[in-house]
C-alpha cells in the first residue's frame, strides 16, 4: 500500500476548501512487476489568481459648456446681418461707378452732339458766302454810277436792304464778318495778299485794304480775310 502525500491546505481566494476539484489527488502508477498499482497523491497548490488591476483615475476633462440655441440662432442672424451689409455696399458702390460712367457717356455724348451742330452750322454759312460776295460786288460797282434814275436807285436800294437783313440772320446764327482795315495783321484772321508801303507811320504792319472779308463763327474761323498791308519803307 503506498504513502499518501501530504495535501496542501493552501484555501483559495474565492475560499474553496481542500476537497474541491482543484486539491483532488492524483491517481496514477508506480513501480512495475506484479505488485499491482499503487495510488499516488500529488501535491497540488493552488495558485492565487492576480489581484484584479485597479484601473487609473481618468483625467478630467472641462466640460464643454453648453450653448443656447437663442445664441446660435442670434449669430446665425447677426452674419446674415454683416453679410447684406457688405453685399449692400459693394452694390452702392458699383451704382456710384456706373452714374459716373453714365454722366462721363452723356457728356462725351453732349460734346459731340454740339460739334456736330456745329460742323452743320459752319457748313451751311460756307454755302452762303459765295452770294454774299457776289451781292456785295454788285452793290459796290453800281455805287460809282454816274447817272441812276429812281427806279435803278430803288432797285440798288432794296438790294441793300436785303444784305443787310442777311448780315443779320448770319449774325445771330453766331457769324462774325471781318472787315480789319486799319487793325494789326494778325496771321490767325488775316490773309495777306500783298505789303504795299506807307508814309504814315501809324499805319506801319496794319491792313490798310480788305479785297475779300473772313468769317468767324465762335471761336473758328471759317474763312481768313484777305487783305492788304502797309509797311513804312
Amino acid at each position: 500500500m503506498g504513502t499518501e502525500a501530504p495535501m496542501s491546505t493552501r484555501k483559495r481566494k474565492d475560499g474553496s476548501s481542500p476537497q474541491d476539484p482543484w486539491d483532488a489527488p492524483v491517481v496514477g502508477t508506480r513501480g512495475s512487476g506484479t505488485e499491482g498499482n499503487e495510488t499516488v497523491r500529488i501535491p497540488v497548490e493552488v495558485v492565487e489568481e492576480a489581484e484584479a488591476a485597479v484601473p487609473e483615475d481618468p483625467i478630467p476633462q472641462e466640460e464643454t459648456p453648453r450653448l443656447d440655441p437663442r445664441d446660435l440662432h442670434i449669430e446665425t442672424l447677426e452674419t446674415r446681418i454683416e453679410d447684406t451689409e457688405r453685399l449692400l455696399e459693394q452694390t452702392r458702390s458699383a451704382y456710384r461707378k456706373r452714374e459716373k460712367e453714365l454722366d462721363a457717356i452723356r457728356e462725351r455724348l453732349e460734346r459731340d452732339r454740339e460739334k456736330h451742330l456745329e460742323r452743320g452750322r459752319i457748313s451751311l454759312l460756307e454755302r452762303l458766302f459765295e452770294p454774299m460776295d457776289n451781292l456785295d460786288r454788285s452793290l459796290s460797282s453800281a455805287a460809282g454810277w454816274a447817272d441812276v434814275d429812281d427806279r435803278t436807285e430803288r432797285l440798288l436800294g432794296g438790294l441793300a436792304m436785303v444784305r443787310r437783313q442777311l448780315r443779320e440772320r448770319l449774325e445771330a446764327l453766331g457769324l462774325v464778318r471781318l472787315e480789319p482795315v486799319g487793325e494789326p495783321f494778325d496771321p490767325n484772321l488775316h490773309e495777306a495778299l500783298s505789303v504795299v508801303p506807307v508814309t504814315d507811320r501809324k499805319m506801319d504792319g496794319k491792313v490798310i485794304e480788305v479785297w475779300e472779308p473772313g468769317y468767324r463763327c465762335g471761336d473758328v474761323v471759317i474763312r481768313a480775310a484777305k487783305v492788304v498791308i502797309g509797311r513804312k519803307g
